[in-house]
């Protein structure tokens, strides 16, 4: 088998085992149930505005410490997060909060669903899709339920591989807003 062959082979052999872990994830994540919907008309129009395509999120962001919880539709225990995150993000206005639905297939309206549907409506978080990957390739984050902190230089300041609790992540917002 020449080179060529042999590293399409490998690059081909990655991309499987990246999507199996992500769909090992995702299936011990748990499906979340649904709740009856609010079906405040205000309440949507304001939550898809608050919805951003990836490709605009860099450049709204910019000099801005911000934190980012990796999440997927559908996931209970990131529903759960995005409480701990909405708790910490109290006592530090001066942080951004974006949801990463790291599912490339979802659109804005599922992605709005499921923010209605588990009451994230008032949570203080813009939310993007990160359809291409790009935001889970630059930060090492395929993980449910992960959070990155960056300052307003665009460095990593704290990486929490898995779930953080409201007070650990408080503490880290008021790092990150010191830097």
């Amino acid at each position: 088998m020449n080179r060529r062959i042999q590293s399409r082979t490998g690059r081909t052999v990655r991309r499987g085992a990246v999507l199996v872990c992500l769909a090992l994830w995702l299936a011990a994540c748990g499906r979340v149930a649904s709740s009856p919907s609010s079906g405040s008309t205000g309440g949507s129009a304001a939550l898809a505005s608050r919805i951003i395509p990836v490709s605009t999120l860099q450049a709204r962001l910019a000099h801005q410490p911000t934190v980012l919880l990796f999440m997927a539709t559908g996931c209970s225990s990131c529903a759960a997060q995005v409480g701990q995150l909405r708790q910490a993000l109290a006592g530090h206005p001066g942080v951004e909060a974006v949801g990463v639905d790291i599912v490339p297939q979802d659109t804005p309206s599922i992605l709005a669903s499921f923010v209605d549907d588990q009451d994230l409506t008032d949570a203080p978080v813009l939310w993007t899709i990160d359809s291409d990957g790009s935001l889970v390739a630059r930060y090492q984050m395929a993980v449910l339920d992960a959070t990155v902190g960056i300052d307003r230089d665009g460095a990593i300041a704290f990486r929490n591989p898995g779930p953080a609790d409201a007070a650990t992540l408080a503490t880290q917002l008021a790092e990150l807003e010191k830097r």
